[in-house]
């Protein structure tokens, strides 16, 4: 398991540019892959503007 970095600096390093951040917040939150909470389907599409996750 990746150990998660801890002080400013290495989240800085980790995460040096928003989509990097972006991929790992959607890992954290979907760890199987991406799954609609409402009705679990699991196919989605991106709203770039705000990289929102939209169930089809």
């Amino acid at each position: 398991m990746q150990q998660k970095p801890t002080e400013c600096v290495d989240w800085c390093s980790a995460f040096s540019t928003q989509e990097a951040c972006l991929e790992e917040l959607k890992r954290h939150r979907w760890p199987n892959g991406f799954e609609c909470p409402r009705c679990g389907y699991d196919q989605d599409h991106v709203l770039s503007r705000h990289y929102l996750h939209q169930c089809t």
